[in-house]
């Protein structure tokens, strides 16, 4: 048996450490992949898949971590069809790249989770700034965010219109659209849930450092600690995983101060989430729980 982890980065990054030796302690073959460095060849009526010079031995399966950071429109197409083609030659991959693109895109992921009876917030994705500014308006508090981004970087919360005009101006030259989403008032935390198949690994709420911090990621100085899910989280955890055809995922939901109806709200779905912070607060090992699920798949 012989599993891939593919990632971009030259060195592999702590989480992709932890899954090659939790392939390795199951006494499977390990190999780490960059995307950059897989080709492939039609041939003979087949297709063949190299990595550099060599001819890429068969794999049972592969996790993709990350495609890297991408820099044109055709360095995603070669480096998605080569992981699509992977698929559909039977190798089982994790998470599916349709999913994983999905995902990276934030407003496709929660248009679907919305058509599907998963509340989210309510948000805009637009060109037209005088549509932003006015819905904007009509919001109130807003945050203004990349589409695709990680991390919490980049994302602004606002309440003025008139700001939102001159960095909409801005993006505008940039030939980028808005993503305005309307600010869930929350108590000052978060909650990410890890799943893994139908299990939940784990939760955690992330708490934000000071009052006056409203951003709750770790990477942004969030405190984890311990989250009890209610049934309505869990089965909100679940169903989410299910409409989006994910293997493994980190969930981000929000507690909705404002909102009686639907209290939980999700407003991001990781297709390759990051644990250190689940891992500090559980004593779970993330790695070792997604590795024992692969290889149970594989040998259905």
């Amino acid at each position: 048996m012989r599993i891939a982890v593919i990632h971009e980065a030259a060195h592999p990054p702590t989480s992709s450490i932890e899954i090659l030796y939790a392939i390795k302690d199951k006494g499977v073959e390990a190999l780490y992949l960059r995307p950059s460095r897989l080709s492939c060849h039609i041939t003979n009526g087949n297709v063949k898949f190299f990595y550099g010079l060599r001819e890429l031995p068969p794999i049972d399966a592969a996790i993709v971590r990350s495609l890297g950071f991408i820099t044109s429109l055709e360095q995603f197409v070669k480096r998605y069809t080569i992981i699509k083609l992977l698929e559909l030659k039977g190798t089982l991959v994790i998470n599916p790249v349709d999913s994983i693109t999905i995902c990276r895109d934030k407003f496709l992921s929660l248009s679907i989770l919305a058509l599907n009876g998963v509340p989210v917030p309510e948000t805009l994705i637009t060109e037209v700034i005088p549509l932003a500014m006015s819905m904007s308006k009509n919001f109130g508090t807003f945050v203004l965010k990349p589409i695709i981004g990680s991390l919490g970087l980049g994302s602004l919360r606002l309440n003025d219109v008139d700001m939102l005009f001159n960095i909409a101006k801005l993006y505008t030259v940039l030939n980028q659209p808005l993503y305005v989403q309307r600010y869930i008032k929350k108590p000052g935390r978060d909650i990410r849930i890890l799943v893994v198949g139908e299990k939940i690994i784990g939760a955690i709420y992330r708490i934000a450092p000071s009052s006056d911090v409203w951003k709750t990621n770790i990477a942004q100085g969030a405190k984890p600690q311990p989250a009890e899910l209610d049934d309505e989280l869990r089965e909100l955890s679940i169903k989410t995983m299910k409409i989006l055809g994910l293997h493994y995922a980190g969930i981000d939901v929000v507690e909705d101060e404002e909102d009686n109806k639907h209290r939980y709200k999700v407003i991001e779905v990781n297709a390759s989430p990051l644990w250190s912070g689940l891992k500090r607060a559980l004593g779970v090992e993330p790695a070792k729980e997604l590795v024992e699920y692969v290889i149970r798949l594989i040998r259905q």
